[in-house]
């Protein structure tokens, strides 16, 4: 009601008494609403199998990214993103299906695990005198 309120009844500017542009943002408003409405009505969604597919290829790159850059994340990040995946998934999903992301995720967090390990290794290693 707020979108519809603020452009119709403008509280912030001087009174205005022009009834045809009222009418005439008014029409706008309910046009381009109903209008998208009937687009996603008209627009159909994607098969859960292509979602499925979609969404395991996305988890792969996510790993695939996190293998190949530096990039300073966390394990409970890494989990949330990965679960967020899992979570997306359709209900007609297979076993084989939802357990392939979850290993994505189960992976990804012991890379970030070891990551963090290796580079405590080196910096105790460095302070050590030799």
């Amino acid at each position: 009601m707020t979108t519809i309120f603020m452009p119709l009844l403008a509280p912030t500017n001087q009174l205005s008494y022009d009834v045809a542009t009222f009418y005439n943002a008014a029409l706008g408003i309910v046009v381009g609403a109903g209008a998208a409405t009937l687009a996603f009505r008209l627009v159909s969604s994607l098969s859960p199998a292509y979602r499925t597919r979609r969404l395991l290829d996305l988890a792969l790159s996510d790993l695939r990214r996190l293998l190949r850059r530096r990039v300073v994340s966390t394990v409970h990040a890494w989990d949330d993103h990965g679960i967020g995946r899992l979570s997306a998934l359709p209900d007609s999903a297979e076993p084989l299906q939802r357990a392939r992301p979850l290993a994505v995720v189960l992976a990804g967090a012991e890379i970030i695990r070891l990551r963090r390990s290796a580079h405590d290794l080196v910096s105790m290693r460095c302070s050590t005198p030799c």
